[in-house]
Protein backbone atom coordinates (compact mmCIF):
# COMPACT_ATOMS: atom_id res chain seq x y z
CA UNK A 1 0.00 0.00 0.00
CA UNK A 2 2.91 2.27 0.83
CA UNK A 3 4.58 1.81 -2.28
CA UNK A 4 1.32 2.37 -4.42
CA UNK A 5 0.98 5.43 -2.51
CA UNK A 6 4.34 6.58 -3.83
CA UNK A 7 4.26 5.36 -7.22
CA UNK A 8 0.96 7.92 -7.45
CA UNK A 9 3.02 10.48 -5.61
CA UNK A 10 5.61 10.30 -8.13
CA UNK A 11 2.87 10.21 -11.03
CA UNK A 12 0.63 13.30 -9.71
CA UNK A 13 3.74 15.50 -8.71
CA UNK A 14 5.99 14.56 -11.68
CA UNK A 15 2.60 15.81 -14.22
CA UNK A 16 2.39 18.91 -11.60
CA UNK A 17 6.26 19.47 -12.57
CA UNK A 18 5.75 19.01 -16.30
CA UNK A 19 2.74 21.80 -16.43
CA UNK A 20 3.57 24.01 -13.84
CA UNK A 21 7.16 23.64 -13.48
CA UNK A 22 7.19 27.02 -10.94
CA UNK A 23 3.96 25.84 -8.32
CA UNK A 24 5.97 22.15 -8.53
CA UNK A 25 8.92 24.11 -7.12
CA UNK A 26 6.61 25.66 -4.38
CA UNK A 27 4.98 22.61 -3.68
CA UNK A 28 8.72 21.06 -2.57
CA UNK A 29 9.24 24.25 -0.56
CA UNK A 30 5.93 23.79 1.27
CA UNK A 31 6.11 20.27 1.83
CA UNK A 32 10.22 20.08 2.91
CA UNK A 33 8.96 23.12 5.75
CA UNK A 34 5.99 21.28 6.77
CA UNK A 35 7.85 17.22 7.31
CA UNK A 36 11.13 17.51 6.00
CA UNK A 37 12.67 20.30 8.08
CA UNK A 38 11.24 19.33 11.73
CA UNK A 39 12.74 15.50 11.36
CA UNK A 40 16.18 17.12 13.30
CA UNK A 41 13.80 18.95 15.87
CA UNK A 42 14.56 16.05 18.48
CA UNK A 43 18.24 15.67 18.02
CA UNK A 44 19.18 18.19 21.00
CA UNK A 45 16.59 16.01 23.16
CA UNK A 46 17.76 12.81 22.12
CA UNK A 47 21.51 14.33 22.96
CA UNK A 48 20.26 14.76 26.52
CA UNK A 49 18.60 11.68 26.99
CA UNK A 50 20.79 9.21 25.45
CA UNK A 51 24.00 10.47 26.74
CA UNK A 52 22.77 11.55 30.12
CA UNK A 53 24.77 14.46 29.86
CA UNK A 54 24.54 17.78 32.35
CA UNK A 55 22.68 20.59 31.40
CA UNK A 56 26.15 22.26 30.82
CA UNK A 57 27.51 19.84 28.63
CA UNK A 58 24.41 19.69 26.86
CA UNK A 59 24.02 23.29 26.50
CA UNK A 60 27.59 23.13 25.16
CA UNK A 61 26.27 20.51 22.36
CA UNK A 62 23.76 22.74 21.99
CA UNK A 63 25.68 25.48 20.90
CA UNK A 64 28.12 23.63 18.97
CA UNK A 65 25.08 22.48 16.88
CA UNK A 66 24.19 25.98 15.76
CA UNK A 67 27.63 26.94 15.21
CA UNK A 68 27.52 24.15 13.10
CA UNK A 69 24.35 25.18 11.29
CA UNK A 70 25.85 28.43 10.29
CA UNK A 71 29.17 27.74 8.90
CA UNK A 72 27.17 25.71 6.87
CA UNK A 73 24.99 29.06 5.82
CA UNK A 74 28.28 31.30 5.46
CA UNK A 75 29.75 28.58 3.17
CA UNK A 76 26.98 29.22 1.33
CA UNK A 77 27.04 32.48 1.21
CA UNK A 78 30.67 32.71 0.47
CA UNK A 79 31.43 29.73 -1.29
CA UNK A 80 28.13 28.70 -3.13
CA UNK A 81 29.36 25.83 -5.51
CA UNK A 82 31.77 24.42 -3.04
CA UNK A 83 29.45 23.87 -0.29
CA UNK A 84 26.33 22.43 -2.80
CA UNK A 85 28.83 19.91 -3.47
CA UNK A 86 29.91 18.98 -0.20
CA UNK A 87 25.97 19.16 1.00
CA UNK A 88 24.90 16.51 -1.92
CA UNK A 89 27.85 14.44 -0.73
CA UNK A 90 27.07 14.06 2.85
CA UNK A 91 23.31 14.15 1.40
CA UNK A 92 24.08 11.18 -0.16
CA UNK A 93 26.02 9.46 2.28
CA UNK A 94 22.70 9.88 4.92
CA UNK A 95 20.30 8.82 2.16
CA UNK A 96 22.69 5.46 1.10
CA UNK A 97 22.49 4.48 5.16
CA UNK A 98 18.74 4.66 5.39
CA UNK A 99 19.16 1.10 3.15
CA UNK A 100 21.93 -0.50 5.31
CA UNK A 101 21.15 -1.50 9.23
CA UNK A 102 23.96 0.58 11.16
CA UNK A 103 25.56 -2.73 12.71
CA UNK A 104 27.01 -3.43 9.39
CA UNK A 105 28.11 0.18 8.21
CA UNK A 106 29.65 -0.17 11.60
CA UNK A 107 31.63 -3.46 11.03
CA UNK A 108 32.37 -3.80 7.59
CA UNK A 109 33.95 -0.89 4.80
CA UNK A 110 32.27 -2.64 2.28
CA UNK A 111 28.92 -2.07 3.77
CA UNK A 112 29.92 1.42 3.86
CA UNK A 113 30.99 2.66 0.61
CA UNK A 114 27.74 0.15 -0.51
CA UNK A 115 25.69 2.96 1.35
CA UNK A 116 27.26 5.57 -0.04
CA UNK A 117 27.40 4.65 -3.63
CA UNK A 118 23.79 3.98 -3.25
CA UNK A 119 22.94 7.37 -2.02
CA UNK A 120 24.97 8.95 -4.45
CA UNK A 121 22.70 7.36 -7.51
CA UNK A 122 19.69 8.79 -5.76
CA UNK A 123 21.41 12.05 -5.85
CA UNK A 124 23.11 11.21 -9.61
CA UNK A 125 20.30 9.80 -11.29
CA UNK A 126 18.07 12.93 -11.61
CA UNK A 127 20.87 14.42 -14.17
CA UNK A 128 21.12 11.39 -16.50
CA UNK A 129 17.62 12.92 -18.43
CA UNK A 130 16.95 16.24 -16.76
CA UNK A 131 20.15 17.99 -16.92
CA UNK A 132 18.42 21.08 -17.90
CA UNK A 133 16.33 20.81 -14.77
CA UNK A 134 18.32 19.95 -12.76
CA UNK A 135 20.88 22.81 -13.84
CA UNK A 136 17.79 25.59 -13.18
CA UNK A 137 17.30 23.82 -9.39
CA UNK A 138 21.16 24.83 -9.42
CA UNK A 139 21.20 28.45 -10.66
CA UNK A 140 19.10 28.74 -7.47
CA UNK A 141 21.47 27.92 -5.22
CA UNK A 142 25.36 29.29 -7.27
CA UNK A 143 26.25 30.78 -9.79
CA UNK A 144 25.48 29.59 -13.70
CA UNK A 145 29.38 28.10 -13.68
CA UNK A 146 29.12 26.20 -10.54
CA UNK A 147 25.66 25.30 -11.52
CA UNK A 148 26.47 23.53 -14.95
CA UNK A 149 30.13 22.36 -13.31
CA UNK A 150 28.28 20.52 -10.57
CA UNK A 151 24.76 19.15 -12.54
CA UNK A 152 27.92 17.78 -15.14
CA UNK A 153 29.49 16.15 -12.63
CA UNK A 154 26.36 14.59 -11.75
CA UNK A 155 25.39 13.55 -15.21
CA UNK A 156 28.94 11.73 -15.41
CA UNK A 157 28.66 9.89 -11.86
CA UNK A 158 24.49 8.11 -12.61
CA UNK A 159 26.22 7.08 -16.74
CA UNK A 160 29.14 5.35 -13.81
CA UNK A 161 26.67 4.11 -11.35
CA UNK A 162 24.02 2.53 -13.67
CA UNK A 163 25.87 -0.47 -14.03
CA UNK A 164 26.55 -0.95 -10.39
CA UNK A 165 23.15 -0.19 -8.75
CA UNK A 166 21.69 -4.08 -9.94
CA UNK A 167 24.09 -5.12 -7.83
CA UNK A 168 23.18 -2.88 -4.99
CA UNK A 169 19.67 -3.64 -5.18
CA UNK A 170 19.77 -7.40 -4.98
CA UNK A 171 22.09 -6.83 -1.85
CA UNK A 172 18.57 -5.26 -0.36
CA UNK A 173 16.23 -7.21 2.05
CA UNK A 174 13.08 -7.67 -0.09
CA UNK A 175 11.45 -4.52 1.31
CA UNK A 176 14.08 -2.60 1.24
CA UNK A 177 14.94 -3.32 -2.53
CA UNK A 178 11.12 -2.47 -3.20
CA UNK A 179 11.81 1.35 -1.71
CA UNK A 180 14.81 1.47 -3.35
CA UNK A 181 13.79 0.40 -6.97
CA UNK A 182 11.08 2.79 -6.65
CA UNK A 183 13.14 5.79 -5.60
CA UNK A 184 15.38 5.26 -8.19
CA UNK A 185 12.92 5.03 -11.04
CA UNK A 186 11.54 8.30 -9.60
CA UNK A 187 14.83 9.33 -10.27
CA UNK A 188 15.23 8.34 -13.60
CA UNK A 189 11.86 9.22 -14.59
CA UNK A 190 10.20 11.87 -12.68
CA UNK A 191 11.28 15.62 -12.97
CA UNK A 192 13.70 16.38 -10.55
CA UNK A 193 11.98 18.63 -8.14
CA UNK A 194 8.80 15.58 -8.37
CA UNK A 195 11.69 12.96 -7.42
CA UNK A 196 13.15 15.60 -4.30
CA UNK A 197 9.38 16.15 -3.21
CA UNK A 198 8.51 12.30 -3.16
CA UNK A 199 12.03 10.65 -2.19
CA UNK A 200 13.04 13.28 0.67
CA UNK A 201 9.30 14.01 2.50
CA UNK A 202 7.13 10.66 1.77
CA UNK A 203 10.50 7.95 2.06
CA UNK A 204 13.00 9.68 3.70
CA UNK A 205 11.60 12.06 6.43
CA UNK A 206 8.76 9.43 6.71
CA UNK A 207 11.12 6.87 7.19
CA UNK A 208 12.76 8.70 10.10
CA UNK A 209 9.43 10.25 11.62
CA UNK A 210 8.28 6.74 12.31
CA UNK A 211 11.69 5.50 13.74
CA UNK A 212 11.44 7.86 15.97
CA UNK A 213 7.90 7.73 16.81
CA UNK A 214 7.90 3.59 17.48
CA UNK A 215 11.12 3.68 19.30
CA UNK A 216 11.20 6.13 21.76
CA UNK A 217 8.07 5.51 23.03
CA UNK A 218 5.49 8.46 22.10
CA UNK A 219 2.30 7.56 23.40
CA UNK A 220 -0.08 9.44 20.38
CA UNK A 221 0.98 11.33 17.51
CA UNK A 222 -0.27 14.64 19.19
CA UNK A 223 2.35 13.97 21.77
CA UNK A 224 4.91 13.64 18.68
CA UNK A 225 4.03 17.06 17.19
CA UNK A 226 4.84 18.44 19.95
CA UNK A 227 8.02 17.61 20.84
CA UNK A 228 8.89 18.46 17.73
CA UNK A 229 7.22 21.98 17.76
CA UNK A 230 10.08 24.06 19.76
CA UNK A 231 12.79 23.06 17.53
CA UNK A 232 11.01 23.28 14.31
CA UNK A 233 9.40 26.73 15.42
CA UNK A 234 13.17 28.13 15.46
CA UNK A 235 14.08 26.76 12.38
CA UNK A 236 11.62 28.68 10.49
CA UNK A 237 12.90 31.53 12.09
CA UNK A 238 15.96 30.72 10.67
CA UNK A 239 14.55 29.67 6.86
CA UNK A 240 12.87 33.64 7.20
CA UNK A 241 16.02 35.14 7.71
CA UNK A 242 17.19 33.35 4.79
CA UNK A 243 14.31 34.07 2.39
CA UNK A 244 14.54 37.99 3.66
CA UNK A 245 18.38 38.01 2.95
CA UNK A 246 17.61 36.69 -0.91
CA UNK A 247 18.25 38.94 -3.77
CA UNK A 248 14.70 40.66 -4.72
CA UNK A 249 14.85 39.44 -8.27
CA UNK A 250 14.47 35.87 -7.75
CA UNK A 251 10.48 35.18 -7.64
CA UNK A 252 8.51 34.24 -4.66
CA UNK A 253 9.01 30.76 -5.50
CA UNK A 254 12.51 30.53 -6.24
CA UNK A 255 13.02 32.41 -2.98
CA UNK A 256 10.95 29.62 -1.10
CA UNK A 257 13.02 26.99 -2.86
CA UNK A 258 16.15 28.31 -1.74
CA UNK A 259 15.33 29.24 1.59
CA UNK A 260 14.15 25.54 2.14
CA UNK A 261 17.79 24.20 0.36
CA UNK A 262 19.57 26.28 2.42
CA UNK A 263 17.72 25.80 5.71
CA UNK A 264 18.02 21.98 5.15
CA UNK A 265 21.40 22.36 4.23
CA UNK A 266 22.43 23.85 7.09
CA UNK A 267 20.22 21.24 9.53
CA UNK A 268 21.59 18.38 7.94
CA UNK A 269 24.90 18.63 8.92
CA UNK A 270 24.36 18.77 12.80
CA UNK A 271 21.61 16.61 11.84
CA UNK A 272 24.21 13.73 10.43
CA UNK A 273 26.26 13.81 13.11
CA UNK A 274 23.93 13.09 15.65
CA UNK A 275 22.62 10.47 13.34
CA UNK A 276 25.84 8.57 12.76
CA UNK A 277 26.33 8.93 17.18
CA UNK A 278 23.35 7.09 17.30
CA UNK A 279 24.14 4.43 14.75
CA UNK A 280 27.57 3.83 16.78
CA UNK A 281 25.56 2.88 19.70
CA UNK A 282 22.80 0.92 17.80
CA UNK A 283 20.65 3.64 16.37
CA UNK A 284 17.17 1.63 17.61
CA UNK A 285 18.26 0.17 21.06
CA UNK A 286 19.76 3.42 21.55
CA UNK A 287 16.66 5.14 21.11
CA UNK A 288 14.56 2.85 22.90
CA UNK A 289 16.41 4.25 26.19
CA UNK A 290 15.21 7.70 25.29
CA UNK A 291 12.26 8.90 27.72
CA UNK A 292 9.59 10.29 25.62
CA UNK A 293 10.17 14.13 25.63
CA UNK A 294 7.35 15.49 28.48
Amino acid sequence: MTNLLLLTGFMVTGGFALLLPQYAVMLFAVLAFVFGIPHGALDLWIMRRLWHTSLKTWLLSGIAYVILAGAVLIGFYTFPTAMLLVFLAYSAFHFGMDYYPEEAVNTSLIASLHACLCGAGLIAFPALFYGREVLELFLLITNREGALKVSASLHALAILLIPVFPYLLWKQSPSKRKELLLAVGGALIAPPIAFLTIYFVGIHSRNHFLLLYKKMGYQSPVAFVKAVIPMTLLSYLIAAGIFLSLIPELSFQDKAFASAIYTLAALALPHLVVVECLKRHGIRTALSTCTPHP
